[in-house]
């Protein structure tokens, strides 16, 4: 990787958090923005204290033992895999977070306030059109 510190997960495995890039397979890099995720996270309910925005998925890097790595900003940030909802695919569906009011683009992670929860909605930022999941901060995307 270019730049950054080096942080050792318990599996004695090297990760390096860097500003914009990391080092892909035989020394290509790639910005981590641009990364194809196959797992993506979010917070599971009832976590406190994380860097990372309730209700916002997060490209998955790696997940080990005790150490998962998730983009956030263009950065890879470590985490405890236990704090994550781990899925395969991107979600194609907004979050809602009932307890805070508001609801998370599954494109652009823009936050939305919410009144009543609708089955469809338009994000004003990316303006991608997407369905709203059933249940709140729960259920994985279909």
């Amino acid at each position: 990787m270019e730049g950054g510190s080096v942080n050792h997960t318990s599996d004695g495995q090297n990760v390096q958090l860097t500003g914009r890039t990391c080092s892909c397979e035989e020394g290509e890099l790639e910005r981590l923005d641009m990364l194809r995720a196959d797992r993506w996270g979010r917070l599971r309910d009832g976590v406190r204290r994380c860097q990372l925005r309730r209700g916002a998925w997060y490209p998955v890097l790696r997940v080990g033992a005790d150490a998962a790595v998730v983009v956030v900003r263009h950065q890879s940030v470590i985490v405890p895999p236990s704090y994550l909802e781990i899925v395969d695919t991107r979600p194609s569906k907004w979050t809602v977070v009932a307890r805070e009011r508001y609801a998370v683009c599954p494109n652009c992670a823009e936050r939305v306030a919410l009144g009543a929860v609708p089955e469809r909605m338009r994000c004003g930022r990316c303006r991608g059109v997407f369905e709203v999941e059933l249940e709140p901060e729960l259920s994985a995307p279909s």
